[in-house]
């Protein structure tokens, strides 16, 4: 399937299947990742400047637990196992009132009823799903898949192969999305066509697409949907309320 005609909409070359990243991309749990951190530095009896915390995220961006907890071990010269750095992850989501990231939501609604949608992360699936129904958006996937449930996370492909498996459709026919350098390559190993939304644009991250937001034209001809006349207010939103 070439990129070209994904990007013109073509019907013969729609996919079958829509898989999403979760954080970042979906949910904004930027400051849950940056409490946890907190809170497990001093559990562990140790201390983050704010300086070296906003570099830990910065570096850790589309990391999965395991990585965070090892990157996090050597920063504070103490031992943080994955199993303490899940669970503080999970309070830190169960404290935080999350919203959906701009785009997301809208983008959601017009899927309804067009494509079978997945979320691929390389959090825990419990983050995932206390996240996504946080932010009222758990209802749209039929499935969600933790880099946990496989071999290896991002930027292994595993997590997306088993959520095309899940999907029952192959590679070629999914569009993935994705926010980070470390998932984007997960997407390109999978041999999945990239929609990229970077939080931060960088050498590194390279797509298909490259949108600024989830709500964009180009993203609806990819998925081979019209874009609205009034966008505005398509799905049930004023042409006032924010995307």
């Amino acid at each position: 399937m070439s990129g070209e005609d994904r990007k013109d909409g073509r019907a013969d070359d729609r996919p079958r299947g829509a898989i999403f990243d979760c954080d970042g991309l979906l949910v904004d749990t930027r400051g849950c990742w940056a409490a946890a951190y907190r809170a497990a530095a001093e559990k562990a009896g140790a201390a983050l400047r704010p300086d070296r915390l906003d570099s830990l995220c910065e570096s850790l961006n589309g990391a999965s637990v395991g990585i965070a907890a090892e990157r996090l071990s050597r920063a504070l010269g103490r031992k943080i196992s994955a199993e303490f750095m899940r669970g503080t992850l999970i309070e830190a989501v169960g404290a935080e009132p999350l919203r959906p990231l701009p785009g997301a939501e809208r983008l959601l609604a017009a899927l309804e009823g067009h494509l079978p949608l997945a979320v691929a992360s390389n959090a825990p699936v419990a983050v995932v799903e206390l996240s996504l129904r946080a932010a009222g958006l758990c209802h749209h996937f039929a499935h969600v898949v933790s880099a946990e449930e496989v071999a290896a996370p991002k930027p292994d492909p595993g997590v997306y192969l088993e959520a095309c498996r899940r999907l029952s459709i192959e590679p070629a026919e999914a569009v993935a999305f994705e926010d980070s350098p470390l998932g984007a390559a997960a997407v390109r190993a999978a041999g999945i066509f990239l929609v990229g939304v970077p939080f931060e644009r960088t050498a590194d991250f390279e797509a298909e697409v490259m949108v600024s937001s989830l709500w964009d034209p180009e993203v609806l001809a990819v998925l081979g949907l019209d874009w609205p006349t009034n966008p505005g207010v398509r799905h049930g939103v004023s042409p006032n309320q924010p995307r």
